[in-house]
């Protein structure tokens, strides 16, 4: 074989262009929610810890994604619809297996309790949270809740409000999210003013989906067996801190049901 070939091919090793596809790797196009630090798609620019990993496991899986930024609202009616390739920062409910291979969860954003600075409370049982005036998000559902009596709920539009009511004292908690709630905490250099609370109200697992019918249940275990390794190794590590998300990524416990 020539040398020039033979370089060629090498760059393509090193650099990601080779994957278990073969020389010419397999190309497919990514929905991208706007979930910023898990994974955002910003002026062309992919970023965040589920992005990250997310990227680099398809490609050593034998495939060159390409990236289109779209809302939630979208994505998972297209989805279902089997109109696009796939998408990143995804939660698969059994219905949406129906339509899509979901990979491994990649990260785990739970929907946990901030108090103020000092005013922790027992809170094991959603009964626990009575009497208190919790700050939610407009248009969000916490099933967690669902039936209980004297919790008082106080939605905002966003998210930001609510970090910033606990910070003040002017809410008994709110419910934010464990990556991207606390995330933003910090960025509004509110986490000395907060604490939070161990128990979570719920959890959902964000993944890889990929359109069942343009791709098998093989090209999906490839992606699995890449993120495996991934996810094992200092590399996830690496790209947490990148993201600004180390120490976020954590395991709760949730709530007793009753």
């Amino acid at each position: 074989m020539p040398r020039g070939i033979i370089a060629k091919l090498v760059a393509l090793v090193l650099f990601g262009g080779i994957g278990a596809e073969g020389v010419h790797a397999r190309a497919l196009e990514l929905a991208v929610p706007p979930n910023h630090p898990v994974a955002v798609l910003e002026g062309g620019r992919l970023s965040g810890v589920l992005a990250e990993v997310a990227d680099t496991a398809l490609r050593q899986a034998g495939f060159q994604p390409s990236y289109v930024a779209m809302p939630f609202g979208r994505i998972y009616p297209l989805l279902a619809a089997r109109q696009i390739d796939g998408a990143l920062s995804v939660f698969g409910t059994p219905e949406r297996q129906r339509t899509a291979w979901y990979s491994t969860p990649i990260v785990t954003e739970y929907s946990v309790l901030i108090v103020p600075k000092g005013r922790s409370f027992p809170f094991s049982r959603a009964a626990d949270a009575a009497g208190k005036v919790i700050g939610t998000q407009t248009g969000f559902a916490y099933p967690g809740f669902d039936g209980t009596p004297g919790v008082i709920f106080q939605p905002t539009p966003e998210r930001a409000n609510n970090l910033r009511l606990v910070a003040l004292g002017r809410v008994d908690a709110a419910i934010t999210g464990s990556i991207t709630g606390l995330f933003q905490a910090r960025e509004l250099d509110l986490m000395d003013r907060i604490d939070v609370l161990p128990v979570a109200v719920s959890a959902i697992t964000l993944s890889i989906a990929l359109n069942n019918e343009r791709f098998s249940e093989a090209d999906m275990a490839r992606v699995n067996d890449a993120l495996g390794q991934l996810l094992a190794s200092r590399q996830f590590e690496a790209a947490s801190a990148a993201a600004g998300v180390d120490g976020l990524i954590r395991r709760f416990e949730l709530l007793e049901q009753p």
